[in-house]
């Protein structure tokens, strides 16, 4: 410690603390640990530093406990084993307290730090001038407030310190304060209970909000974070402004005492009061007396490809393999009728120093398609040319959210396509898909250790064995073998670099630490130093290892924010023209196309990209523009802005990139109906594709496009004349000429 003589009293300006090789220095300005100031109580090397407006303490759990008032005592608190293996001013621990004299014969300048140093000399006046202060001390000290420390020490002494203080600082009224609290603390570390010695007169405690001053308080306060804290307290009691009986300290709402039962609750930063709910994810809570009460909800099951060689199942086994085929990712266990195919190979076979592999391409197999995504963002169906997003095919709806994504969905199924900094993919399957699915993403039944569990019903012993079961075609490239090779050891230069800058996952301080709480970063920074290591790009790898852990976040209801280093993923956070980069991209509807033809009822988790300001539009030179400055899409035909149509019987006219069309007065004639296509879903097949007489199948009908009309009821077919009529009363047309039912037809010697 270092004392100061300030206005006639002595006062400590500095306390200098080592324990276990980390160095503390407290002052009444600042807190530094380890060279770094602390503003907010820490634990740290197994350290606690626990800051308030007037005191701090320092502590090691059961060993060393180190409490200090600011400018005005200094207390040291040692476990037994230390006992006998102390020196300095405090003495030697030994159980004597008579050779820890401090008369004429004790030099307390043998324990100044630097012996050479010159200190002022404070005189201490004699005992005889000072008589009239052992009145003063008496009087006080004999107040029912101090009468249970008469039980534990020896107050004579306690008396004897006082009137010496107050000699010294000549009666002083801070110094009869400090002296009379210090003598007060001193009882409670002996097992007393000090009781209300001040007054109004007498060294007054005010207290923030409703609390209230206590001589002898519980160490440990009951909050609505931890309402049950002083269950546990094993310490002395403290003096300090607590919670009057049968409340607790508010630490969430800042609003002082209240009951438990009224004690809000946090979430993501935000203050919920009770009864409030909050749904995250897979979950729905209740705010109840400070703390949430869950309800677990069935949950989606979501498989990634990530970093060219890291896939983790839907029931969250992960495993590590450089491919070099086309894999069965998923597909329905008991039929092909839905199935996803990812490409992973070498990135770049002619580099030889490096052995990364990348997701090259995904396929998506559904009835009657085949649906191909690229790296290069390119989509396209059967091999044909390039679709423009959004678009709706069959069952499937694609759109690109962002500049780094692309979904596919499909009402059991969903893709999500990261095509920036590389290409990586994310498939969620919903909860009916539960225990149907099979491939490298597992078979969904929330039983993880089976995920290598063969169609035959037999489990495959590694990761290996597993996967080249799964080849696309078997025989169209060699099995992959079991190797151990880390990366790293044959760059341990490049481990170094990777294992600095992706430790900035685990920084508890750092932007990806709300998510800690939810997600521990451990396996995704082990990814992320594997990946740097086996990288020819390592920008890129870098950059894509961080932005898995911050969409696994996101799926947890967490949106990580301003994650991306611009030294790092420069290249991604560049947007072009006027789009601007986001981190909780949730919209699928902000390109010109989106305006004309496609209706967005998807909730995904949020992605992120560049994307194009609210209220624009991206448009097909990738520019943001307003809705006055789209054109309108109607199949493969570009109407622009006030540009009319003739369609459906009526004219349609482009207007802020969606196509008006004025509503047809249709008066169906009974038995037709009207056909309305506005009531059903993008892609249901409208009176284009209605029964008739001559074409009786409707699954035979190719609709470019629902059209509303009126139609027949189920149970008749359109006989081509503007009626409707049994299938039994059909007639029939050959060469022109309609022949009646019952009547036959002859062709080359042969009747009809």
């Amino acid at each position: 410690m270092q004392r100061n003589f300030v206005n006639n009293s002595v006062t400590f300006n500095k306390i200098k603390i080592s324990l276990l090789g980390t160095h503390i220095e407290l002052t009444n300005n600042y807190i530094i640990m380890d060279n770094k100031v602390l503003y907010n109580s820490t634990y740290m090397n197994g350290i606690a530093v626990e800051l308030s407006a007037s005191s701090v303490k320092v502590s090691i759990k059961h060993e060393v406990t180190v409490f200090w008032e600011k400018d005005q005592s200094l207390l040291i608190e040692l476990s037994e084993k230390y006992q006998g293996k102390t020196c300095g001013v405090c003495g030697n621990f030994n159980g004597n307290k008579t050779d820890d004299s401090f008369d004429k014969g004790f030099n307390v300048d043998k324990w100044k730090v630097f012996p050479t140093e010159s200190c002022e000399d404070i005189s201490i006046h004699p005992n005889d001038q000072c008589a009239n202060q052992t009145s003063i001390c008496q009087q006080h000290l004999s107040s029912p407030g101090f009468s249970d420390c008469f039980n534990v020490m020896d107050m004579g002494s306690y008396e004897k310190a006082c009137v010496d203080d107050l000699c010294q600082c000549y009666g002083n009224h801070n110094c009869l304060c400090n002296t009379l609290t210090e003598i007060s603390r001193q009882c409670t570390h002996a097992g007393g209970k000090p009781g209300t010695w001040r007054t109004d007169q007498l060294c007054p405690k005010s207290c923030p909000l409703n609390m209230q001053y206590l001589e002898c308080g519980g160490p440990c306060k009951n909050t609505c974070s931890d309402p049950d804290a002083d269950l546990l307290c094993k310490e002395h009691c403290v003096d300090g402004c607590f919670c009057p009986e049968g409340t607790v300290e508010d630490d969430i709402g800042h609003n002082g005492c209240i009951p438990v039962h009224k004690c809000p609750c946090e979430y993501n930063g935000e203050t919920y009061s009770p009864g409030e709910s909050n749904e995250q994810a897979c979950k729905t809570c209740v705010c109840v007396a400070g703390h949430w009460n869950c309800t677990n909800l069935e949950c989606p099951g979501i498989c990634s490809v990530v970093g060219g060689s890291h896939i983790t199942t839907y029931d969250g086994k992960s495993f590590t393999f450089s491919g070099n085929c086309d894999y069965i990712l998923t597909k329905h266990s008991n039929n092909s009728d839905i199935a996803v195919v990812g490409n992973l190979a070498t990135c770049n076979p002619t580099n030889q120093g490096k052995t990364d592999t990348c997701l090259n391409s995904v396929i998506l197999v559904i009835p009657n398609a085949t649906i191909s995504f690229f790296s290069s963002g390119v989509v396209t169906q059967n091999g044909n040319s390039p679709f423009k997003l959004p678009v709706t095919r069959g069952p499937v709806s694609i759109f690109k959210p962002s500049s780094s994504f692309i979904i596919a969905d499909l009402k059991s199924l969903r893709l999500k396509i990261q095509l920036k900094p590389i290409m990586q993919l994310y498939i969620v399957a919903s909860t009916e898909e539960k225990g149907k699915m099979s491939g490298l993403c597992g078979n969904f039944n929330g039983i993880q250790k089976d995920d290598f569990k063969k169609e035959s019903g037999i489990t495959e012993g590694t990761s290996t064995t597993f996967v080249n079961i799964w080849k696309n075609y078997p025989y169209s490239c060699p099995d992959i073998e079991n190797t151990f090779d880390n990366p790293c050891s044959l760059h341990l230069e490049t481990e170094k670099h990777a294992q600095d800058w992706c430790s900035r996952l685990k920084n508890q301080s750092g932007v990806f630490s709300p998510c800690h709480s939810e997600i521990c970063p451990e396996i995704y920074y082990q990814r992320c130093v594997y990946d740097t290591c086996k990288c020819a790009d390592i920008n890129k790898c870098m950059c894509a290892a961080l932005s898995t852990y911050a969409h696994a976040c996101a799926a947890k209801g967490v949106v990580l924010k301003g994650w991306m280093d611009p030294d790092i993923c420069e290249n991604e956070l560049k947007c072009s023209e006027n789009m601007k980069y986001s981190y909780n991209v949730t919209s699928c509807d902000n390109t010109c196309r989106s305006l004309s033809h496609y209706t967005c009822q998807v909730s995904f988790t949020p992605v992120d990209g560049c994307v194009c300001s609210e209220g624009t539009y991206l448009n097909e030179e990738d520019s943001c523009v307003d809705a006055k400055d789209c054109p309108c899409y109607y199949g493969d035909r570009v109407i622009m802005q006030s540009e009319s149509i003739y369609n459906n019987g009526v004219t349609c006219t482009c207007n802020h990139g969606k196509l008006e069309c004025p509503s047809r007065v249709l008066d169906c004639k009974a038995p037709m109906v009207l056909f309305n296509c506005s009531i059903y879903e993008q892609g249901h097949k409208g009176a284009e594709c209605q029964r008739t007489c001559e074409m009786q199948d409707p699954n035979n009908c190719v609709s470019t496009g629902c059209v509303s009309d009126c139609v027949c009821p189920d149970d008749l077919l359109a006989d081509g004349k503007g009626g409707c009529v049994k299938r039994e009363n059909c007639s029939c047309t050959h060469n022109g000429i309609n022949y009646l039912p019952g009547m036959s037809v002859l062709e080359d010697c042969n009747i009809w």
